[in-house]
């Protein structure tokens, strides 16, 4: 499969998939993405790697992103700022 231009990229799924740490590495991306609801901690320790990244998206509820953060993922998207900001710990 051909690849794009020199840009990094992320895997985003909804489910980390077994397989994933191949799939990264065949699409040339720097960083695995999933839902809130998805569990990214094990996909997280598995990837870790100096030029590999995690992080969760929708996750808007205080509680479950103290839970997804302890879980060694390194970013999370939030529509709900207000409750989780930047000094969020």
């Amino acid at each position: 499969m051909p690849r794009p231009p020199s840009l990094p990229r992320g895997y985003l799924v909804d489910d980390v998939p077994e397989n994933f740490a191949a799939e990264l590495e065949e699409l040339g991306c720097v960083s695995l993405h999933t839902t809130r609801d998805a569990d990214p901690g094990q996909g997280c320790v598995r990837s870790r790697t100096p030029a590999t990244g995690c992080s969760a998206t929708r996750v808007d509820d205080p509680a479950r992103a103290r839970e997804i953060f302890g879980w060694g993922v390194d970013a999370l998207c939030t529509d709900r700022i207000d409750l989780i900001g930047a000094d969020f710990s």
